[in-house]
C-alpha cells in the first residue's frame, strides 16, 4: 500500500512510478486518499477517518499489507501502523518532523491561512502558500503556474488542511517522546535523503532511534523529492525480509477508495 503526501495523488507525484517498479516484485495498491481524485470525502476531517480508510483498503485487498508512506503520508502511515496489526511491515520516507532548532517550528498561522483561502475558493493561492512553506523558490512556483501541472495541483488543494493536521503536532521543534510511537511494533525502514536539509535528516534519525524495530537508511545524493528508481530497490530489499502471515492475496473489486 502506497500512502501519498500533500498534493500527491495516484497520478501526480512519485507514487505512480514507484508502483510500476514495485509491481515487478509485489502486488501494489496505490490508493486515492480521501478527497483526492475519485475517492470521496466527509464534511469534517479527522486523522482517525484516514486510518479507517487505509484499514478498509487493506481488508479489501486480502487482510494484511506492507505500507510505505512519503512525507505527510509517512506520518499517516505511522498513525495507521500504531493502530492496525494488519500492517505487517512499514517503510517511511522523510516524515516532515521538526525535532530541534535547525528549522523554525510550524505555527498555527499556516493552517489558519490555507483554510481561509480555501473557504474563499482561492485554490491557487493555497497551493502557492504550501509550496512556499516547504521551501520552493518563488521563481519556481511562478513557473509551475504556467504548466499543465498547476490545475491538477489546484484540484487537490482542498486536502492541504488535512496534511497540515496530520503533521503540525510533530513540527514544534521538540524531541520525539520515547513513548509516542511505541505502539508501532512492526519492522520499519526509515529513509531520508543525504542531501536533504539538516532538520529532516535529524528528524529521521530521531524517529529511527525512537521506533522499537527500526532500520535507518540515508540515501546519498537524495532530497525530499523522492526518486522512484532510487527508493524502489530499498523497499524491495527491506520488505522481502519481513515475514508475511498466511497467504498473499491480490486486490479484489468493490474497493471503498479509488485504487
Amino acid at each position: 500500500m502506497l500512502v501519498d503526501g500533500a498534493l500527491c495523488t495516484r497520478r501526480i507525484g512519485p507514487g505512480k512510478g514507484l508502483a510500476r517498479l514495485l509491481a515487478e516484485h509485489f502486488t501494489v495498491i496505490n490508493y486515492g486518499r480521501r478527497g483526492r481524485g475519485d475517492s470521496g470525502d466527509a464534511v469534517e476531517y479527522a486523522i482517525e477517518r484516514e486510518v479507517e480508510d487505509l484499514e478498509a483498503v487493506i481488508e479489501t485487498a486480502g487482510g494484511n499489507a506492507f505500507v510505505f508512506g512519503q512525507s505527510s503520508g509517512a506520518v499517516l502511515a505511522l498513525h495507521a501502523a500504531a493502530r492496525l496489526p494488519q500492517i505487517t511491515g512499514l517503510a517511511v520516507y522523510e516524515a516532515p518532523f521538526i525535532v530541534d532548532d535547525t528549522r523554525a517550528p510550524t505555527g498555527p498561522e499556516y493552517h489558519e491561512k490555507v483554510t481561509e483561502l480555501l473557504a474563499r475558493g482561492k485554490r491557487g493561492p493555497a497551493v502557492r502558500l504550501f509550496l512556499e512553506l516547504v521551501g520552493l523558490p518563488a521563481v519556481l512556483v511562478a513557473g509551475m503556474r504556467l504548466t499543465p501541472l498547476w490545475p491538477r495541483l489546484k484540484a487537490v488543494a482542498n486536502t492541504l488542511p488535512y496534511d497540515s493536521l496530520i503533521t503540525v503536532e510533530h513540527q514544534q521543534g521538540q524531541p520525539l517522546s520515547p513513548d509516542r510511537w511505541a505502539p508501532v511494533r512492526q519492522r520499519t525502514l526509515v529513509l531520508c535523503g543525504g542531501d536533504s536539509d539538516a532538520w529532516m535528516r535529524n528528524a529521521m534519525q530521531a524517529l529511527a532511534d525512537t521506533l522499537p524495530h527500526a532500520t535507518h537508511r540515508m540515501l546519498d545524493g537524495q532530497t525530499h523529492n523522492l526518486r522512484p528508481k532510487i527508493v524502489a530497490p530499498e523497499l524491495v530489499r527491506f520488505f522481502r525480509d519481513v515475514p508475511v502471515p498466511g497467504k498473499a492475496h491480490r486486490a479484489a473489486d468493490g474497493r471503498p477508495a479509488a485504487i
